[in-house]
């Protein structure tokens, strides 16, 4: 998820006080449950103007994102008006979470052009990749997942609360199928796992935008909304060696309903030896040229609070 992180300069993302624990989603879920999202959405309110007084980093990522993706008709640069609008989009994300985890999200609410194209993937038999991200609630997706029993999900998370988070949530719903893994690097016993799992038409999900916890510099710099930008090799690499496809899955609100896109990114990934590294870069260029076209679409449902493109970008990146 993309929650609104502590002001602490110069770090990276995982480096950072996330606000938000397993007893805060545990009590807003209770009190979703009980009074429902017209009493609750009030309570966020004066929750999201603190952070956006307060998250001068936040604000400051925000901006930088809207810049590129936002294009106003008047020709007007951003403003905090926009920022503000974005905040607001994602406290309304968080109680779309909540009502997707309780299964009270209509199938009527979701617009999911591309059901072929996933249904075909699990008739396939073989499972694959999934890339999500930061743009929208990829958890909404279990309200057309419900209609697919045979789609296995398993996400790779970088929390040290995982296996909690999957209790918590059979606790909330017997029915969720949603299984959580903890990584913070990928070895041998968790490839076999996940191969495993692949063998068996299961499906990994794991998030494209975000470097993981133990990266040490295993990024590919490729083109997002005009600047190059760092985006993990992991996802590549993982499809390479557990031989399997790779998809992206991205789901935003677009006014009362959901809209859901599927798209298959490559149906194999080879990464020769000798060009390897502009091997992910083509992957990876795929997969963040997909993820543009929707940030423009649909700008106000990016959740990541980070500075995506960094200062460290080498000199003449910029376009």
């Amino acid at each position: 998820m993309g929650n609104l992180v502590s002001d602490k300069e110069n770090t990276h993302w995982y480096e950072q006080k996330e606000r938000g624990t397993l007893l805060g989603i545990k009590f807003l879920f209770f009190v979703y449950s009980k009074l429902g999202s017209v009493i609750l959405v009030p309570f966020l309110y004066p929750v999201v103007f603190y952070f956006f007084v307060f998250g001068r980093q936040s604000r400051q990522a925000i901006y930088s994102f809207l810049q590129r993706a936002l294009v106003k008709q008047s020709g007007e640069p951003v403003n905090s008006i926009d920022i503000f609008k974005l905040f607001m989009a994602f406290s309304r994300s968080i109680l779309d979470k909540l009502a997707s985890w309780s299964g009270k999200i209509s199938r009527e609410k979701v617009s999911f052009p591309d059901r072929y194209q996933l249904k075909q993937a699990i008739e396939s038999g073989q499972g694959g990749i999934i890339l999500g991200s930061h743009l929208g609630s990829i958890e909404v997706s279990r309200a057309f997942s419900r209609d697919m029993p045979d789609f296995k999900l398993n996400v790779l998370v970088h929390t040290q609360h995982a296996g909690n988070f999957n209790q918590m949530m059979r606790e909330i719903n017997p029915e969720f199928q949603t299984e959580m893994i903890q990584v913070t690097s990928i070895g041998p016993d968790t490839a076999m796992i996940l191969k495993q799992k692949i063998e068996r038409g299961e499906f990994v999900a794991i998030l494209g935008d975000r470097s993981p916890v133990e990266s040490q510099g295993r990024e590919v710099w490729v083109d997002f909304l005009g600047k190059e930008a760092p985006f993990p090799q992991g996802p590549y690499i993982l499809a390479a060696i557990l031989s399997c496809p790779l998809y992206m899955l991205t789901c935003v609100r677009d006014g009362r309903i959901f809209k859901v896109f599927f798209d298959v990114l490559s149906m194999s990934v080879e990464l020769p030896r000798k060009t390897r590294q502009e091997a992910i870069g083509h992957y990876a260029s795929l997969y963040a040229d997909k993820l543009a076209n929707y940030a423009r679409e649909f700008p106000y449902q990016w959740f990541n609070f980070f500075d995506f493109w960094r200062e460290l970008a080498p000199k003449g990146k910029d376009k």
